[in-house]
């Protein structure tokens, strides 16, 4: 299994790379986000500034549903960490970080990498059923961590 997780966040790292260089341009329009607000609040509306992040017009629906998703429910996606290595590639801090950024906006990351769309997938279908935060979070962990 050690073999396994391994060669998930190296296809992770792979998938989030090649994102990176196909969506990086990608964001021609600002995506503003309509949820949240104030300062302190995990998500913002994007101001302007030199790479205003992904164009969730250019990505399939299914794709954006998640994004918006998590921008609905930052607090759930905020306590659920991900797996496809993105934290030391990019220093996210949970799966929310991979949609949407922390000054704004929508992070091209998740939008070519399976991982991430996978733990989505599954935080969505768990908080749709009712689970709590704290139950959804340790489902998807020992998911990606069982041995």
């Amino acid at each position: 299994m050690e073999r396994i997780t391994s060669d998930r966040k190296a296809f992770g790292i792979a998938l989030a790379i090649a994102a990176a260089m196909l969506l990086g341009g990608a964001g021609v329009g600002v995506a503003v986000l309509a949820a949240g607000g104030g300062a302190g609040h995990p998500v913002r509306a994007a101001t302007a500034s030199a790479d205003p992040g992904l164009d969730l017009r250019t990505v399939p629906a299914s794709v954006a549903g998640h994004y918006h998703a998590a921008a609905e429910h930052p607090g759930v996606y905020a306590e659920v960490p991900c797996f496809c290595g993105c934290e030391a590639m990019l220093e996210h801090r949970s799966l929310l970080d991979c949609f949407v950024r922390p000054q704004g906006g929508w992070e091209p990351h998740a939008a070519g990498c399976a991982v991430c769309l996978d733990e989505s997938v599954m935080l969505r279908s768990m908080f749709a059923r009712g689970l709590p935060t704290d139950e959804i979070r340790a489902e998807i962990v020992d998911a990606y961590t069982a041995t």
